[in-house]
């Protein structure tokens, strides 16, 4: 899992919106 975060994959669309949250860069594929 990535950043602590066991269903961060299931976030996907939402990545960017908690990522602003934390304001911490999300590296996107």
């Amino acid at each position: 899992y990535l950043l602590g975060f066991p269903d961060v994959r299931n976030y996907d669309g939402s990545w960017t919106e908690w990522g602003n949250l934390i304001r911490t860069p999300i590296e996107r594929p």
